[in-house]
């Protein structure tokens, strides 16, 4: 992955947000159906999350995102966003008594562009639900909302 991002930014098919951000290891992202869809390549520079590139299971652009037109100090930081332990901490947070059962994963929302890390939470023996977490943001699923915003989905 970071190979083939690599060679589009040389191509200049991708312009690096900041001179000194590096790639960092791909997260993958997993399709609702728990697959893997793609992988987020991050570029990061002093431990904040410039932008990423997505790229597919067959190596192919999907797309690139920039946080905050690259200016170092309003990107989110790098943790928030690719660091498993520390979203799972947050969620953790937010649920507690209840209990974090599985994951989180790097998903999305009805479209691959939409990223949403995703928990599954509850006590054992019951019935579990979604949390999610985007950034510093933790919250549970609900019935016939969108997950990162737009109309309601059609179902």
């Amino acid at each position: 992955m970071i190979e083939r991002v690599n060679a589009l930014v040389d191509q200049g098919f991708i312009q690096p947000p900041k001179r000194g951000a590096e790639l960092r290891t791909p997260v993958p992202i997993h399709s609702p159906s728990g697959g893997i869809h793609s992988w987020m390549v991050p570029f990061v520079a002093d431990e904040k999350l410039l932008a990423w590139a997505q790229i597919g299971r067959t190596l192919e652009f999907l797309r690139f995102s920039l946080f905050a037109g690259g200016r170092t100090e309003a990107c989110p930081p790098a943790a928030d966003w690719l660091d498993s332990r520390v979203i799972a901490a947050r969620i953790a947070r937010a649920v507690a008594p209840l209990h974090l059962i599985d994951g989180p994963v790097l998903s999305y929302d009805r479209d691959p562009s939409r990223l949403v890390w995703v928990a599954d939470v509850g006590r054992l023996g019951e019935a579990k639900h979604h949390w999610f977490a985007a950034g510093a943001e933790v919250w549970p699923e609900r019935e016939n909302q969108e997950v990162t915003g737009g109309p309601p989905a059609r179902r």
